[in-house]
């Protein structure tokens, strides 16, 4: 159709409707990139604004859990000192209180104090400013007494204690890695049935060793798996518990991070579950 069209008009006309139309071509070509750029712009202003706002909203959440935690801590241990002079006034007969209400006091003192330490160890961890003092650490010399001592607090539960080979020395710093191996046996502990064993294992691995719990308990699915190391997050029978804060393996993760270690979690449901933290070999001197 084109075709006849050209043949009714002479040359003249034809050439100067020719650059008519490379004329347009050659505007539009010029146009899009600029107004395709122009969008691009925008899009990254908008963009930019938006991790503005997420950033001040960090720092914010930071601030706050911050403020809250100090604010919390200050009555909190003077409600501690009360009580343990109350026990001891108790034990020598000048005050009067039952004993069972006496320790639901101090369980329940230990169990804000805790929160309050969690709210402050990933404060720390969310600002990069969580510190740790490393040092040659032989694992079943560190992990033996915590083990001890976490038998009075399993309630019904069995722990066992496996060394496999012989474990290499570890950079670790002792305190947090009673604060690591406490949250993983308190985890496997509340989400298992009453009677049930908790076993914990430490084993040489490639470059380190593996200090590794496990469970025979509910399970993780498969769906809130790739979520346990959230900040925040509850598994929904921890929802159903109304438990807890979700930042006990938050704050694991950032431990064994800062300790230049790994953490991983293998689950079936109904079957139980094995949180493994791998830590670095100590290096000589």
């Amino acid at each position: 159709m084109r075709e006849l069209v050209l043949r009714k008009k002479d040359h003249v006309t034809v050439r100067k409707e020719l650059r008519q139309e490379r004329t347009a071509y050659s505007y539009m070509a010029l146009a899009t990139p600029l107004v395709f750029g122009a969008f691009g712009l925008l899009l990254g202003r908008r963009h930019e604004r938006l991790r503005s706002a997420q950033e001040q909203i960090n720092r914010m959440h930071e601030e706050f859990c911050a403020i809250a935690a100090h604010d919390l801590r200050n009555p909190i241990t003077a409600l501690q000192l009360r009580l343990e002079t109350l026990r001891e006034r108790m034990k020598d007969g000048s005050a009067n209180l039952p004993a069972e209400a006496l320790e639901r006091l101090v369980t329940n003192t230990r169990r804000l104090d805790q929160l309050v330490s969690q709210l402050l160890d990933a404060t720390r961890i969310d600002s990069r400013k969580l510190e740790i003092a490393a040092v040659p650490t032989a694992l079943p010399e560190c992990i033996s007494p915590i083990v001890d001592r976490l038998r009075m607090t399993v309630g019904k539960h069995s722990l066992e204690l496996a060394i496999e080979g012989a474990p290499p020395a570890v950079m670790a710093d002792p305190s947090r890695l009673d604060q690591i191996l406490t949250n993983l046996v308190d985890n496997a502990a509340k989400y298992s049935p009453d009677g049930t064993p908790i076993r914990i294992a430490i084993r040489p691995e490639q470059g380190g060793a593996t200090l590794s719990v496990t469970d025979r308990g509910f399970g993780i699915s498969k769906d809130e798996l790739p979520h346990v190391f959230e900040r925040f997050y509850q598994s929904s029978r921890a929802r159903a518990k109304k438990s807890g804060l979700g930042l006990g393996l938050y704050i694991t993760k950032g431990l064994v991070d800062a300790h230049g270690g790994k953490i991983s979690v293998a689950s079936q449901p109904n079957r139980g579950s094995t949180f493994a933290v791998w830590l670095p070999r100590a290096t000589p001197g």
